[in-house]
């Protein structure tokens, strides 16, 4: 059955209509409430199996050319891709990530709140910075090219925190010492009023 035969039916109606939502459009077609929790119970539980197959277009791979480097066929990728998260096994998200060259990471338990997942990000920037600290010792060079990330890091955090800053009820000037990018004593502060923090606020300090 063709489009044109659908919108004599009154099944699709000429014209572009916009919707905030798959959810609107659903109930704008008509489909029952109990369809539609189906439809979205079904779409939680497929996220990453959708993800997968971003991964692989993303990656310029068709599912013969997966299949090919998994050692499986086409019908077994394709069955992935379209089936539930928890049918998928360990080994093929190793595939997936080995073959499309990108890192995929699984979180497993309660969710972190915001607090708890800006610590886990800021304790983690130390560990490899610290990492980065100690090779530095080891070649002057080398010294050099951490020193200016180091310096370059400093920069994007603090702007990043004073636009954070910036967006709360009643933000508050933030007083940031800084010496070509890097920290120093407090002797010379430089105040970043209330407003929009941009890179060019704190080159040249």
């Amino acid at each position: 059955m063709n489009t044109e035969t659908l919108e004599k039916k009154g099944s699709i109606k000429p014209g572009r209509a916009r919707f905030k939502n798959v959810t609107d459009m659903l109930k704008q077609d008509g489909t029952s409430e109990d369809t539609i929790k189906d439809m979205l119970a079904l779409s939680r539980e497929s996220r990453l199996t959708r993800q997968l197959a971003a991964l692989r277009m993303a990656a310029g791979l068709t599912q013969e050319d997966l299949a090919a480097k998994l050692g499986c066929t086409q019908g077994c990728i394709s069955k992935k891709e379209s089936g539930l998260d928890s049918e998928l096994d360990i080994e093929t998200l190793r595939g997936y990530a080995l073959h499309t060259g990108k890192q995929i990471c699984i979180e497993i338990g309660k969710p972190m709140n915001h607090v708890e997942r800006i610590k886990m990000y800021a304790f983690g920037m130390r560990d490899s910075m610290r990492e980065l600290a100690k090779l530095a010792h080891k070649d002057e060079e080398l010294e050099k090219s951490i020193q200016a990330f180091f310096g370059e890091a400093m920069l994007n955090i603090v702007s990043l925190l004073a636009e954070c800053q910036n967006e709360m009820p009643h933000p508050e000037e933030i007083e940031v010492i800084m010496n070509n990018g890097l920290p120093q004593s407090p002797c010379s502060p430089l105040s970043l009023p209330a407003k929009r923090a941009t890179r060019s606020d704190l080159v040249g300090v």
